[in-house]
């Protein structure tokens, strides 16, 4: 049989994030220049399009006051969602998914939106633009949060059932891997150290072999 350990480090284990993060480029488009998605990397932003979403230049900051990333353009969703107008986000992996997104500056102040997959609510979340951060900064920069949900791989459907709303960004983050299985039995003679790298004959201390500690002089 074969002999399997695990060893858990968060710090040499880890399998490295990796954010894709899906923008709407650097110049203004209209309803009829927008293309029916956008893509990064293996994930995927599909819109359904009624005629009335649009692309235009208008920066925002998202994060935390210490971590924040400046947008440059935003899509309009150009009113609420309905049958003719959603959006629908593919992800290739488990992971976590963030949405920058605002109201307009002629909104009530408050906008809703609503991450559903295979059925299930994900997420309801409202942007209020009373929760965003002051820094105190040359530009007295504005700093608004993320609506953050956990998701599985597949599609994710994006609706705003109350009104329209501005997304600068969605951003994706696989979930991370912080365990590693080693199958020892194709590499009986290999050593580790108790920090899960490999050593040779040279190295002093513990050591593991054949999943067993060991003690190399």
């Amino acid at each position: 049989m074969k002999k399997i350990f695990t060893l858990i480090s968060a710090t040499i284990m880890a399998t490295a994030l990796h954010a894709q993060i899906i923008t709407f480029g650097e110049v203004a488009q209209s309803n009829a220049e927008l293309p029916s998605e956008w893509t990064k990397d293996g994930v995927k932003l599909a819109l359904t399009n009624d005629g009335k979403p649009s692309v235009d230049l208008n920066t925002a900051s998202f994060g935390t006051a210490d971590s924040h990333t400046t947008y440059t353009s935003r899509l309009k969703t150009g009113g609420k969602s309905s049958s003719n107008r959603f959006l629908t986000l593919t992800v290739p992996s488990e992971g976590t998914v963030k949405i920058a997104a605002r109201t307009g500056s002629n909104s009530d102040n408050t906008r809703t939106i609503v991450l559903t997959q295979g059925g299930t609510e994900l997420l309801s979340y409202t942007f209020d633009e009373a929760n965003a951060i002051l820094l105190e900064d040359a530009n007295s920069t504005k700093v608004y949060p993320y609506a953050v949900a956990n998701v599985k791989a597949g599609d994710i459907v994006i609706t705003f059932p109350v009104n329209g709303i501005n997304i600068y960004a969605i951003e994706f983050v696989a979930k991370a891997n912080n365990i590693k299985s080693l199958d020892v039995s194709t590499a009986s003679e290999a050593a580790f150290n108790l920090s899960g790298q490999r050593v040779d004959a040279s190295y002093k201390g513990v050591v593991i072999k054949n999943g067993k500690k060991a003690i190399q002089k």
